[in-house]
């Protein structure tokens, strides 16, 4: 066990603090995992509602998306965290103190647009706080950081949902607030003047270049983002098909999905520091490939045993192991192949695309619910993990001719 910690060794120490900083602010994480739940069982709405409800509030991020990036690369990777949070926080307490209502869903949205915002700016601090060869390590670390604090937010939020859910929200802006007022007083902003020296080769600054132009010249990267997308739609299933489905075949079905997304924290504490270190040697698009194979095998489980509760949990269990591979796979992927000067506005933009993509199949897949039984709701799913399969061949030799320095770091 000593082997798996010790790998976290000699990071930068700010990395450390923003870990500490990731597990305060989780510990109170219990609106995001019931927003489905409350749209559904606190103000009445189907399926195919539901989903456009989310896409919709979900659009408000696309400019989010685009002012975290471009503000990030401007002005500074603390201040637009720092922020961000405050304003985040404030959406949180207001919903503490109205009655449940669509202006509740509608403040909700609001703060995940702010959250959106610090997104680019959280990712661009960790890159350059580590040196390319510690890139996985150090966002692995800040995952499981998260996972740590999240670890009993669902559990209690299943049981704050009935009568109690303006405390998830008071609870829910503390934390965040703790957690930023860490980042706040403890952690120094970077200068890429003075990082310069820990960039590879490939995220040497480019000043004299735009955005769009370093996009567009790189095939890799669209087919990054093709795959990126699909298993984006597959990831999200987690927050809108199963717990519609828990709900029509299960009575106690927020309890239930509450604890599973506590056991989903739980398998993030204990894989992530075990997978980090076995899969070192693997190259992050055969790592992608490996994480869409779990997604995949999870949801057969709830496809076929998604009525036989402890099946449930170990469908969970598959689901994490393949989160956490993928989690690994992305940061360090992205952030290893893209100028420094221009991750958060490169960051952005294909955050954008993603989202827009994933937005008009999620609408589709809303209408597919309330048409079809979830069973076969979950084999389309499972089909574009086939199609996502499909890609990686393609993928991992666009990459390897576009960024070989990098495999020969790796050997898998």
């Amino acid at each position: 066990m000593f082997k798996f910690i010790d790998q976290y060794r000699g990071l930068n120490r700010d990395i450390y603090i923003l870990f500490v900083g990731r597990v305060i602010g989780a510990l109170g994480t219990f609106i995001w995992p019931l927003l489905t739940l409350i749209l559904k069982v606190k103000l009445g709405y189907t399926g195919k509602q539901i989903a456009i409800i989310m896409v919709l509030g979900f659009a408000t991020n696309l400019p989010a998306h685009y002012w975290g990036g471009r503000l990030t690369d401007r002005y500074g990777r603390k201040k637009i965290i720092v922020i961000s949070n405050l304003l985040m926080v404030s959406c949180f307490y207001i919903n503490a103190m109205i009655p449940i209502s669509i202006l509740t869903v509608v403040l909700f949205f609001f703060s995940s647009f702010f959250g959106t915002v610090q997104g680019p700016a959280y990712d661009a601090l960790l890159a350059d706080k580590s040196t390319s060869d510690q890139r996985a390590k150090a966002y692995s670390l800040s995952y499981m950081g998260f996972n740590l604090g999240f670890i009993l937010g669902p559990a209690i939020g299943g049981f704050l949902l009935k009568d109690l859910l303006w405390l998830a929200f008071l609870v829910d802006g503390t934390t965040s607030l703790l957690g930023t007022v860490l980042i706040m007083f403890m952690i120094k902003d970077t200068k890429l003047s003075e990082i310069k020296h820990t960039l590879n080769a490939y995220e040497q600054t480019k000043d004299g270049e735009s955005t769009l132009s370093i996009i567009f010249k790189s095939k890799t990267l669209w087919i990054y983002l093709a795959c990126s997308s699909l298993v984006g739609l597959m990831y999200t299933q987690t927050n809108f098909l199963l717990p519609l489905q828990l709900e029509k075949t299960l009575p106690n079905y927020s309890e239930i999905y509450g604890f599973m997304y506590s056991l989903n924290g739980l398998v993030v504490i204990l894989a992530t520091p075990v997978l980090t270190y076995y899969l070192k040697r693997v190259n992050e698009v055969n790592k992608f490939g490996i994480a869409i194979f779990f997604f995949m095998s999870s949801f057969m489980v709830y496809a076929f045993l998604g009525s036989i509760i402890p099946l449930l949990f170990i469908g969970m269990i598959i689901f994490t192991i393949g989160e956490v591979i993928n989690t690994i796979a992305n940061a360090a992927y992205f952030s290893r192949r893209v100028p420094a000067s221009h991750r958060g506005r490169i960051s952005s933009t294909l955050g954008i695309i993603s989202a827009v993509i994933g937005s008009i199949a999620q609408i589709s897949f809303g209408f597919i619910v309330d048409l079809l039984p979830y069973q076969m709701a979950w084999l389309i799913i499972i089909s574009l993990g086939f199609l996502a399969l499909s890609l990686i061949p393609l993928f991992r030799r666009s990459d390897q001719k576009n960024y070989h320095l990098l495999y020969m770091e790796q050997t898998l």
